[in-house]
């Protein structure tokens, strides 16, 4: 299945994951949704199949305290991305997959505000393309992505088990929590705000605050490769989203997490590459660190 492998080093241009899609304001998400001509995987890590990516969504707030759907210490984000994932493996499409065991991965990024923004966010929000889908139900073709410039330069996550985030909320989706950033600037952001739920003959409302309230974790397991015992005796506040410089392949230890691209004939597979036995922590008493808007 695999032509051909590389190693990911923590040069910015590390990947080319070329990609096409529709962006669309669905009234309740802005939703990037890729072409069939370009699909996108991704397996490893805490996944034991393979992925298929079915969307890119965003979720943003009102202010900047109140737009992501996971919180750390509390704290909220101005926004969320999620890219969301269906198992190819086991099932035959997303619908099949959101109400199946093992169905779905969230893969899910805090979005912080920069004056830079991040270079794959800038193209759905630049003023060219967010001026195209004001309304709901409008639509516009996005071509010549990169998925990979989403991702930050950063091997570190945390995963748990638990459900969608939209109704019927089933309880079938593995979450990967990226242990860093994107930006996007204010003024991107304040374009995101004035995106109304309706149509244009209708009146105005904005779909800011398009998040699933927090809900408890439930003595859920949460596992990170983070490795907490270098940061203190106590658990750590922002500094797991701080920047963090990878070192050069040659000189990370074994067991650290390495992105891995696969090629084939009809789509790209990312591969988080890892020796999970060395690196998983359960948190513990850190597990407050994390509320998850899952039941």
């Amino acid at each position: 299945m695999i032509a051909n492998s590389c190693a990911i080093s923590c040069q910015r241009a590390r990947w080319l994951i070329q990609m096409g899609g529709t962006m669309y304001n669905t009234g309740k998400h802005v939703s990037l949704r890729p072409d069939k001509a370009h699909l996108v995987n991704i397996s490893g890590g805490p996944l034991g199949y393979s992925y298929r990516l079915e969307e890119v969504r965003l979720h943003f707030g009102s202010e900047d305290s109140q737009g992501s759907e996971h919180l750390l210490n509390g704290q909220g984000f101005p926004g969320e991305v999620q890219l969301i994932h269906y198992n190819q493996d086991l099932y035959a499409n997303y619908t099949e997959a959101a109400k199946s065991p093992h169905g779905i991965a969230v893969v899910s990024i805090f979005i912080k505000l920069s004056e830079n923004s991040n270079s794959f966010l800038n193209r759905m929000l630049n003023r060219d393309t967010i001026t195209r889908i004001n309304n709901r139900h409008d639509a516009f073709l996005l071509m010549g992505l990169n998925i990979a410039d989403l991702y930050p330069d950063t091997t570190r996550y945390i995963t748990y088990e638990g459900s969608i985030t939209i109704p019927p909320c089933y309880e079938t989706s593995t979450w990967i929590l990226i242990n860093k950033p994107v930006y996007v600037t204010q003024m991107q952001m304040h374009s995101l705000r004035l995106l109304s739920q309706n149509e244009p003959y209708k009146i105005f409302l904005s779909m800011s605050d398009n998040i699933r309230p927090a809900q408890p974790l439930l003595q859920r397991c949460i596992r990170t490769n983070i490795n907490f015992s270098k940061q203190g005796r106590n658990c750590p506040n922002n500094r797991a989203l701080r920047p963090q410089y990878r070192a050069p392949r040659e000189q990370r230890r074994s067991g650290e997490d390495d992105f891995i691209l696969q090629n084939n004939r009809d789509s790209h597979s990312l591969r988080i590459h890892r020796n999970w036995a060395n690196t998983q922590q359960t948190l513990g008493k850190c597990a407050g660190l994390l509320h998850a808007k899952n039941r």
